[in-house]
Order: structure tokens, then C-alpha cells, then sequence
């Protein structure tokens, strides 16, 4: 199964910590960058051309969506955020998945297999 290169955006660092522990579990998943803000975020995404991003909602320097905006790279996304009245602009926003925090393992499983659907 191919790895997919994958960068965690959130803005709170245990956060990130937490979603890189529980996707540990997942070869296929090889996390290569964390960002905090939308600028930094751009940025990495710009250098590592990921295959996927796991992308928090609320952010420093404004939201998941304007780091979508600002990107013309092809990647798939996944919101994961604690705020579950995202999810419809998440769906307009075509992203795979959209987990709430604390992200379930179980809950993970079905992100995976949707990842992996294409």
C-alpha cells in the first residue's frame, strides 16, 4: 500500500501530539510536517506536496479554509476540529472527512478507509 505524505495543521501543539499518536497506528501514514498558523501551514504544504492534510478549523492567522484558499496544490483533507457546526462548509469544501475532537480511534478507521476508497 503506498504511504501518503501527510501534514497535521492545528493550532494547539498537544493537539497535534494527540492526532500523530493515534495515526501512528496507520503505516500508510507517513507524517512529515506540523503547522500552527495558516502561514506556516501554507508554507509547508507548499514544500511537502502532501497527498493528505489533517487540517483544524479555528487556527492562528484565520481557518482551515483559508488555508484552502490559498493553496492550488491537489491534496485530500480532513477537518478535525471540536466545533461540529463546520461541517457543512467542510462538505462544500470536498474534504474526505471531518473528525470532531477527541478524534475516536474507531471514528479514525472510517477516516483511513476513505482515504484509501480513491
Amino acid at each position: 500500500m503506498k504511504q501518503l505524505i501527510t501534514i497535521i495543521v492545528d493550532d494547539e501543539r498537544l493537539a497535534r501530539k494527540e492526532l500523530q499518536s493515534i495515526l501512528a497506528p496507520y503505516p500508510e501514514i507517513n507524517v512529515v510536517a506540523e503547522a500552527s498558523t495558516v502561514h506556516k501551514a501554507i508554507e509547508v504544504i507548499e514544500k511537502e506536496k502532501p497527498d493528505v492534510v489533517f487540517l483544524d478549523i479555528i487556527l492562528r492567522g484565520g481557518s482551515g479554509f483559508d488555508v484552502l484558499k490559498k493553496t492550488a496544490l491537489n491534496f485530500k483533507v480532513v477537518f478535525v476540529t471540536a466545533f461540529h457546526k463546520y461541517a457543512h462548509q467542510a462538505k462544500e469544501a470536498n474534504a474526505v472527512d471531518f473528525l470532531l475532537k477527541p478524534v475516536h480511534p474507531d471514528r479514525l478507521d472510517e477516516t483511513m478507509k476513505r482515504l484509501f476508497e480513491d
